[in-house]
């Protein structure tokens, strides 16, 4: 019987922590759910991820290049996903063609120290040339390496979707990803 899988990507605002003394829960952490369906099963997986670089939808002048910033990667909390063999993490600016910012992959754990130094990663901090602009992080509980790493680092690479098409993939067979969410926040130019 051939499997078959069908992801849905739900964002919902959580965490409205206004009396919050922990410093890594966030004013607003988007949470996606992943779905997958076989045809013997249908099981349910939610990832939740927290930065305390994001703080009520900004991140911090520290994760960025420009002239304010350290261009450090951000510090990131997630949820640990069972039947996770890595995880890939992806910042895109989507005010710019899905510029990537970050791409990183072959990570085992389910937190980051901001700018943690990992071999299999690129980090360039936002630096938006004008205006306020949209930084998305997305990370993928993935079963386990893809056969291709997709994207064109510090550049625009167009559609997300396909991108993640080339994730959920390996070994030649599609349904790799195990489960999706992504934080998002904004960055001003200078």
């Amino acid at each position: 019987m051939q499997k078959k899988k069908i992801t849905v990507i739900l964002a919902v605002g959580l965490l409205l922590s206004a009396c919050s003394s922990s410093p890594k829960e966030i004013e607003q952490t988007p949470v996606s759910t992943a779905i997958a369906e076989t045809a013997d099963t249908e099981t349910a997986v939610q990832m939740q991820i927290t930065s305390e670089d994001l703080q009520d939808g900004v991140w911090a002048d520290r994760i960025t290049s420009l002239s304010k910033g350290e261009n450090i990667s951000p510090e990131l909390a997630w949820t640990s996903v069972p039947e996770a063999e890595e995880y890939a993490i992806y910042m895109i600016d989507i005010s710019a063609d899905n510029w990537l910012h970050w791409q990183a992959y072959g990570i085992h754990d389910n937190a980051l120290e901001a700018g943690e130094s990992l071999s299999s990663s690129s980090y360039k901090g936002p630096y938006p040339p004008s205006g306020t602009h949209t930084y998305e992080i997305h990370i993928y509980a993935l079963k386990g390496p893809a056969d291709a790493w997709p994207g064109t680092f510090d550049a625009g690479n167009g559609s997300l979707e396909q991108m993640e098409t080339m994730l959920d993939t390996a070994d030649g067979k599609v349904g790799n990803i195990i489960s999706s969410a992504y934080i998002s926040g904004t960055v001003q130019a200078e």
